[in-house]
Parts: structure tokens; sequence; C-alpha cells
């Protein structure tokens, strides 16, 4: 994840400026941290806003340094239902 974001910040696609909400699904399980983390402060400043949403119910979130660290540098919504996804759903509309 942190690689392909990493890319994807390096290309400076005309999509991504200040008006663009980046969507990131992922559990944040299995991403190398360092690379994670310094691809999403890229991210975040060449976007508008981020958001991470998370397959992971939320009460999992404080056993999981990766998710710790990605929430702190954006937003985080759990996804971990087709309630929570809907909810998720209606809050981007919103924002």
């Amino acid at each position: 994840l942190g690689k392909a974001l990493g890319s994807l910040c390096k290309m400076k696609p005309a999509a991504l400026n200040d008006s663009t909400t980046l969507l990131i699904l992922s559990d944040a399980q299995t991403v190398d941290r360092e690379t994670a983390y310094h691809a999403l402060v890229e991210a975040k400043r060449l976007s508008g806003q981020v958001i991470w949403l998370n397959p992971l119910a939320e009460n999992h979130w404080k056993h999981q340094k990766s998710a710790q660290i990605m929430a702190s540098l954006c937003t985080m919504v759990s996804c971990n239902t087709l309630h929570a996804l809907t909810d998720a759903c209606k809050r981007l509309v919103r924002t």
C-alpha cells in the first residue's frame, strides 16, 4: 500500500488536488508502516482530504499499531459491516 500510494503521489496526477477526496480501503495489517506513513503524509499534502476505510471493527484498531498511526494522519472510518459501510458513505456525502 505504501509503495502504491507513494507511486501515485510521485506521478502527481491532475486529479489529485486540493478538491480531491482520496479513499483508501485497507485493514492496515500488512502495510510497511514507515513507507505507508511517508506516502500518506504526501497524499494528504497533495489532496483535499484522505479517508481510510478500514474493514476491521474499530475496537480492534487499538491493538494494531499500523491502524493507530494511519488514523493519526487521516480520517479512519470503520466499514466492517454493511451498516458501518452505509454510515461511512453517508458521512462522505456530507463531507
